[in-house]
Formats: C-alpha cells, structure tokens, sequence
C-alpha cells in the first residue's frame, strides 16, 4: 500500500516500526508502550479503540480535532452502531481480523448527516495489545479529505442517525514494511 499522500500515516507508521523494534518477531506492541510524547504532531487526529467483543469496538479516547470534525466526543460509543447493514457486518469482519492476524488495516469511509453534512474520512489502524498479549487496541490515525458541515450544529445523539457508508476497507501485512502489502480486501 501507497501511503505517501497521508503524511501523519507515515509517520505513525514509522513510529510503530519503532515500537516493533522492542517485541519479538511477528508480534505488536503493548498498550503501555506507547507514548504520547512521542507522536505529539499526530495527537489531535488519533484514536483509540478497543475490540471487546466481535461486533463490539469501543471507542477509547479521541483526539480533539475528531471530535470538533464529528461535532460530537464518541468516547465512549460502540462504532459498530454507527454502521448499517452489509456495512455493519463489514465493520466488525475488519476490525476482528486486526485483532486476529495481527494486520494493520485501512478504511475509507464517508459519513452524511440528515443536515446533509458529509464528513469523508481515511484511516489506518494498528494493533495495540493488552497486557494479557491480547492485540484488542487498534491505535488510528484519521485524516480528514473533506467536510461540507450542514447549517445546524449536530447534536451527540443526532450522530446515531448518521450514513456511514465505507468506500474502502483493506488489512494490510504489518511485517513487510515499508511496502505493506495489501493481504485481503474486504471491499
């Protein structure tokens, strides 16, 4: 995969290399190992989520320019909820089998409001794991492609009702860096 165009991939990618340098082959890094410090320059596009369950994707900590783009903090929130059908179904595939293999993957997902509001987002994920070796965190980095806000204010609740739609999904080999190689296209 080609991440050239998104410079903060790059460089969370580079930083998660670094990260890698201290596990055995083949394996994540913890949780704990990460410092924010360390990637300052990526806080305020960076998330946090926690695959609980297969359909269950917790959101754990946002950065504070998701939350002024979303217009809502989803601290909190099950992602999976924000998907409908095919989608939903898609969403929970992807994010089991990050935690599954470990991959890195990818997204690219479109969000309308009932405003009409369009939030267009490409993200990447890696896999974080707990301190029982499980890799259930997926660290993300978003960039934000283009937003047309609506005329109102979008209300936490009123993200619920949101369309999101994915474009693109992928799972990506983490151990062939820098080339990460596409391992499965989901859509």
């Amino acid at each position: 995969m080609d991440f050239k165009e998104f410079p903060d991939f790059i460089k969370l990618l580079t930083y998660y290399e670094v990260l890698r340098k201290n596990v055995p082959a083949n394996s994540v890094p913890q949780k704990q190992d990460l410092n924010p410090k360390d990637i300052i320059s990526l806080l305020p596009m960076l998330s946090l989520t926690e695959r609980v369950a297969s359909g269950k994707v917790i959101v754990r900590l946002t950065g504070t320019a998701l939350d002024t783009h979303f217009l809502a903090n989803i601290t909190g929130d099950n992602i999976v909820d924000y998907y409908r059908n095919h989608d939903k179904r898609l969403i929970t595939a992807f994010h089991d089998k990050i935690s599954a293999g470990p991959y890195g993957g990818f997204s690219h997902v479109r969000v309308r409001f009932d405003d009409n509001s369009l939030i267009d987002c490409r993200s990447i994920y890696l896999p974080l794991c707990a301190t029982d070796g499980d890799p259930r965190f997926h660290l993300n980095v978003n960039h934000i492609e283009s937003i047309q806000y609506g005329t109102e204010e979008i209300a936490d609740e009123d993200l619920q009702k949101a369309n999101v739609k994915i474009k693109h999904v992928c799972l990506f080999n983490l151990f062939d860096g820098p080339e990460y190689s596409v391992v499965k296209k989901l859509l």
